[in-house]
């Protein structure tokens, strides 16, 4: 009976460490999968990046062409208000 019992258990262990090694293996699938994905988000990124910074000129100039054109839009709302109240 003993015998039994100690082939059981040792049958158990084997079943459980191979189980062991399928859930380590997937894992290890798994993060991989996740490390290439990261991976492809960090290069868009920087792809990102390099693209605003290339465009930074371009928006500097459009923003002090809008702060002027407000400015002027201003004035000209000030003046036809002017021209209404009379």
């Amino acid at each position: 009976m003993v015998d039994i019992e100690l082939e059981i258990e040792d049958g158990l262990r084997k079943f459980i460490y191979f189980h062991i090694q399928i859930l380590v293996y997937v894992l290890f699938l798994i993060l991989d999968d996740a490390h290439e994905g990261l991976n492809r988000l960090k290069i868009l990124a920087l792809r990102i990046n390099e693209e605003l910074e290339s465009q930074k000129p371009l928006t500097d100039r459009l923003a002090v062409k809008l702060e002027v054109l407000n400015q002027d839009v201003a004035k000209k709302n000030k003046d036809m208000k002017a021209i209404v109240l009379r």
